[in-house]
């Protein structure tokens, strides 16, 4: 799972797809960004203020354990 902020969250997206990730979900508030992780490589993205991110991931993934990269940048 991806936290999808800024360029970082992106970039980070598009490098766990290619170093063979099955699923990747992004994870951000703003829409765009989530379209844009969609687009870039994300097969799920999700938004925290409106759903329950772990019950999502759980649904998606069938249950299964998932690991983890946090993206965040500070303002």
């Amino acid at each position: 799972m991806c936290s999808s902020d800024l360029a970082i969250g992106q970039m980070a997206v598009q490098m766990t797809r290619m170093a063979g990730a099955s699923f990747v979900a992004a994870v951000d508030p703003i829409e765009m960004r989530r379209k844009v992780a969609e687009k870039t490589g994300a097969n799920l993205a999700l938004d925290p203020v409106t759903v329950d991110v772990a019950e999502e991931l759980k649904k998606a993934t069938g249950g299964k354990e998932i690991g983890r990269a946090s993206c965040r940048e500070r303002v």
